[in-house]
C-alpha cells in the first residue's frame, strides 16, 4: 500500500482510501448535472496503479455531447457576465476557501 503524508496536517491517506471515493463510472457534467455520454461507444477502463485493478470506467463523449457542453458553458458565461463584479468576487473567494479547507483530501 502506498501512503501519502500531508505536510500541512500530517494526515495520512492511502491510495485505496482515495480510490474508494472515485465513482465506478465517470459521466459528463453538463448544465450542472451528471450526464451519460450519448454515444454508447467504447467503455474505457482506467487502471488503479495501487492494485492493478480497475479504478473507474468512462465512455468517450460524442460530438453531440461536446456541443451540449459548449452550449451550456456559453449560457453560463452569459449569466456570469451579467452578475455584479462584487458577487463574482465573493463566489471566487468562497470557492478558494473551500479548496483550501479540503486541500488534504
Amino acid at each position: 500500500v502506498v501512503v501519502a503524508l500531508s505536510t500541512k496536517t500530517n494526515k495520512m491517506s492511502t491510495l485505496s482510501q482515495v480510490a474508494a471515493r472515485i465513482p465506478s463510472q465517470l459521466t459528463n457534467y453538463i448544465g450542472g448535472k451528471a450526464v451519460e455520454a450519448s454515444s454508447g461507444g467504447t467503455l474505457y477502463q482506467v487502471p488503479n496503479p495501487a492494485t492493478g485493478g480497475i479504478l473507474t470506467t468512462y465512455t468517450i463523449s460524442s460530438e453531440a455531447d461536446v456541443h451540449a457542453a459548449i452550449v451550456s458553458a456559453q449560457a453560463g458565461q452569459a449569466a456570469w457576465m451579467a452578475m455584479p463584479c462584487k458577487e463574482r468576487a465573493r463566489l471566487m473567494i468562497n470557492a478558494a476557501d473551500i479548496l483550501r479547507q479540503r486541500n488534504d483530501e
